[in-house]
């Protein structure tokens, strides 16, 4: 019974919300829970789900989804039937703190190298890119783009590499947004014979995220 794992206080919003008229869109909620719970999330809402996380990255001073868990269960009562909500969110159980394996010694330092090489490669990737549009036109334009969104996304990983210890449920869900996303761009790159400059330094940024895939998984 969930009613027994969470304290009075989130119990008694439960309560409130399911007394009270629907409102408000749960939208967010849902995938707020499914993030903290590492739960998955439907193919329809999964663009929803990986632009959350990169806006969560950018709310550094936001409270964690995992910390939320409580508050978002509840709007998610207090909203408007949705068909499938129910079953999303009981599916997305109660994080457990004192069950989370954090990163910590030398697979710590591992994943701190590979970060700081991240932000490396993906510096060094935007530099080529850059460069290679010099006098090529608007041609390209749309790939740099992208991998100048890229490059500003990565930046905001810093903030792990200052950590005594990483929580996985963090991080990994981040570092598998930018994978798909440096996946998609360089076969978007290699299928349009574009910006062809940086097409080794984008193999090795894919390698650095697969490394980093290995090590969040561990």
């Amino acid at each position: 019974e969930l009613g027994k794992a969470v304290s009075p206080a989130v119990r008694g919003s439960w309560v409130q919300a399911i007394g009270a008229a629907p409102s408000g869109d749960a939208g967010e909620a849902l995938l707020r829970m499914e993030i903290a719970a590492e739960a998955p999330t439907p193919a329809d809402h999964l663009s929803a789900r990986r632009l959350l996380q990169l806006q969560l990255l950018t709310r550094r001073n936001d409270p964690e989804p995992a910390q939320t868990w409580g508050q978002d269960a509840a709007r998610v009562l207090a909203g408007a039937y949705e068909p499938g909500a129910g079953r999303r969110g009981g599916g997305a159980a109660i994080p457990v703190p004192g069950g989370v394996i954090y990163i910590g010694g030398s697979n710590l330092e591992s994943v701190r190298r590979d970060l700081h090489n991240l932000d490396e490669r993906v510096s060094k990737a935007h530099e080529v890119a850059e460069a290679a549009m010099d006098g090529n036109g608007r041609a390209n334009q749309r790939f740099f783009e992208r991998i100048h969104a890229f490059n500003e996304r990565t930046r905001e990983l810093h903030r792990f590499t200052d950590m005594d210890r990483i929580d996985p449920r963090e991080l990994r869900p981040l570092i598998e947004t930018l994978a798909n996303e440096a996946r998609s761009v360089d076969q978007a790159m290699r299928q349009a014979h574009a910006i062809s400059e940086v097409w080794d330094e984008w193999a090795a940024v894919l390698q650095t995220l697969d490394r980093l895939m290995d090590e969040v998984r561990s």
